[in-house]
């Protein structure tokens, strides 16, 4: 599967192998003995990186005919979980538990592509990050950070981390219009696959007017969970969805930013893309 650039760096070691690490410094900073400060250095010069991205990511289409992966999917970013998974045809612990199994996997990690009306795509990756911690009493311990990471690539082919849905999450991403944008035109199973795929990034205050994107969000449920768009856990879940992150935006020098804390089209927070990166996200979603 194509990666557009997607490399995103896996997290640090504790023990990072270009720090000037001695068995009498970590013995002190942790309070053991020099022998199991000696050890854990040994042990830490003896583990193997984790694959790159390329050998690990994998086409995810093939979930996308399952009802817990789209619950598991969207439950992330709405509270209504038990209704989000029910509007999909499942249950939330039915979706938590595929999500666990077959989702974040450490050996293969889903990514789906989305192609952009201007030309580029963006790309969902699910990544399992595994690495080696030092314990209280320094002893080493497989330790895994699971991320759902929305990689931008512009027509120019220069791909940025929009966004991710993690522990320290940067979102969120979307406008509605950008997002109603994206899916226009595509057939309907597709389109509502589409939306559905970059939901957790949509925060946009801006959605209550008209209900469109209430009514738009409970078609694509109903397209990928069975129910009639009007269900009552179906208009729950589209409206949790819609307004999860109500965000205000507004036009910068003719690009769109938005006021969102921890957004990376927010040029003031603190998990800001830099300026250029603002300035070609907003012309590679459009300038609706």
């Amino acid at each position: 599967m194509r990666l557009y650039g997607y490399d995103d760096p896996r997290p640090a070691d504790a023990l990072e192998a270009d720090e000037d690490w001695s068995a009498e410094r970590l013995a002190a900073d942790f309070g053991v003995g020099l022998e199991v400060a000696r050890l854990a250095i040994k042990q830490r010069l003896s583990f193997a990186p984790q694959p790159p991205p390329a050998a690990l990511v994998v086409d995810g289409a093939p979930l996308l005919d399952e009802p817990a992966f789209w619950a598991g999917h969207l439950g992330g970013a709405v509270a209504a979980r038990a209704h989000l998974a029910s509007a999909c045809g499942t249950t939330w612990q039915e979706a938590r538990e595929f999500r666990n199994s077959r989702v974040y996997r450490e050996q293969a990690w889903p990514a789906f592509e989305v192609p952009l009306p201007a030309g580029g795509v963006l790309l969902v990756v699910y990544r399992t990050d595994v690495f080696m911690t030092l314990e209280a009493d320094c002893v080493w311990v497989a330790d895994r950070e699971y991320r759902l990471d929305f990689w931008l690539v512009p027509a120019d082919g220069r791909g940025m981390a929009l966004a991710n849905r993690s522990g320290h999450p940067r979102l969120p991403a979307l406008r509605w219009p950008e997002l109603r944008e994206i899916v226009r035109g595509a057939p309907d199973r597709t389109a509502a696959r589409r939306l559905l795929l970059l939901a957790p990034i949509l925060g946009d205050a801006a959605t209550d007017d008209g209900g469109a994107a209430v009514a738009s969000l409970a078609w694509a449920l109903s397209v990928v969970g069975g129910l009639g768009r009007d269900a009552p856990q179906v208009r729950v879940a589209a409206e949790s969805l819609a307004r999860a992150e109500p965000t205000r935006w507004r036009r910068d020098d003719g690009v769109w930013v938005c006021d969102h804390p921890v957004s990376g089209r927010n040029p003031d927070g603190p998990c800001a893309l830099d300026r250029d990166e603002i300035r070609r996200a907003s012309a590679a979603l459009g300038q609706a």
